[in-house]
């Protein structure tokens, strides 16, 4: 009755460790499918991107045929100078377009190139602990059929026998491995793969969602999980030739015409009147030279009468008015060569100018 009973504690322990390994390996089923259902969207996103940005090119060549035919054709003269301008920037940015979608594309390869990296190395390390977990389950069940059949052995001697107290320790050995065992790497392994599947599920779930999944899914329904873009992005129009023929025929670079024309025009109407402002000013300045002129002249002619009165020898000319005429030529002597001064600076100015 006993060695039954030792069996059936035997079989309930290997029962449970393969209940374990069971959960364990449907968990890390249930993270393939996962992984595999994120790669099939990574992949058919970038095959997505990769179509788009290839019509967006050819869209691109053609256009970038009509412009360059047209500008080949357009006359390099004055009157054509802003369409031909025109013409020269939509190229110039139609090959800058070209230049991005090709870094674009170098992009998105490279995007994809890392994500199914990722998901190949968080395969792998998953796939490693858990061999290792299972190996150690594997361990632990030969561990306990061994102390079981060292318990049978045992029921079969007397329990004062030396031989069954030699087995008696060599079934407290196995305990104590087995505990070791669980407290050891079985534990690590564990909480190494729940970080593992922990990390990948935070990763993956930043950019996708996962619908239909849920932890301890059956097998049968883990091919019916979905994984779609948790931000979809949208998808861009394409570069429309027609929409461009519209814009062209509506000669937009007549605008840029009539804006350059005003700018010239407000740039010639400031200077027109910056010249006018100086004509004023110059004006002005003449009419004082004109006026110091004349006011240098009548004091030159009362300086020469004063001087004659001066220096007469007339009998009439009392010495009254010689000695008034000396004091008005001693006053004003020195404002007429302070005058004459200032009106000889004048016309070495203007025989300069």
């Amino acid at each position: 009755m006993k060695g039954i009973k030792v069996r059936q504690k035997h079989l309930q322990y290997a029962i449970d460790a393969l209940d374990k390994g069971v959960w364990w390996g449907e968990e890390a089923l249930r993270c393939h499918y996962r992984r595999h259902k994120s790669s099939q969207l990574f992949t058919k996103q970038c095959n997505k991107k990769q179509d788009w940005l290839y019509l967006e090119a050819h869209y691109c060549r053609n256009l970038r045929s009509v412009m360059e035919d047209r500008l080949s054709k357009a006359p390099r003269t004055v009157a054509q100078r802003y369409y031909v301008e025109w013409l020269q920037d939509q190229l110039r940015r139609l090959k800058e377009q070209y230049v991005a979608l090709d870094s674009e594309q170098e992009h998105t390869l490279h995007k994809e190139d890392k994500q199914l990296h990722e998901l190949l190395e968080a395969a792998n390390a998953s796939e490693a602990v858990l061999n290792e977990l299972i190996t150690g389950l594997i361990a632990d069940y030969k561990y306990d059929a061994e102390k079981c059949g060292l318990e049978l052995k045992r029921l079969e001697k007397d329990p004062e026998d030396p031989a069954s107290l030699e087995l008696l320790r060599q079934i407290t050995a196995l305990k104590q491995k087995q505990e070791q065992l669980h407290k050891g790497p079985f534990s690590a392994n564990q909480r190494a793969l729940e970080s593992l599947q922990a990390t990948e599920d935070a990763r993956l779930e930043n950019s996708v969602a996962f619908r239909g999944d849920e932890s301890g899914i059956s097998r049968e329904r883990l091919e019916h999980i979905q994984c779609v873009l948790r931000n979809p992005r949208k998808v861009p129009s394409h570069l429309d030739e027609a929409k461009w023929m519209d814009i062209f025929r509506s000669q937009p670079w007549l605008v840029q015409q009539d804006v350059e024309e005003q700018k010239r025009k407000e740039v010639y109407d400031q200077k027109l009147a910056k010249l006018k402002q100086m004509a004023a000013i110059v004006e002005n300045k003449r009419e004082d030279l004109a006026r110091d002129a004349a006011r240098l002249e009548r004091l030159e002619k009362k300086m020469e009468d004063h001087e004659k009165l001066r220096d007469s020898e007339d009998a009439e000319v009392t010495e009254e008015q010689r000695a008034e005429a000396r004091n008005y030529v001693a006053t004003n002597s020195g404002a007429l060569a302070a005058s004459r001064r200032v009106e000889s600076r004048h016309q070495l100015v203007s025989i300069s100018r």
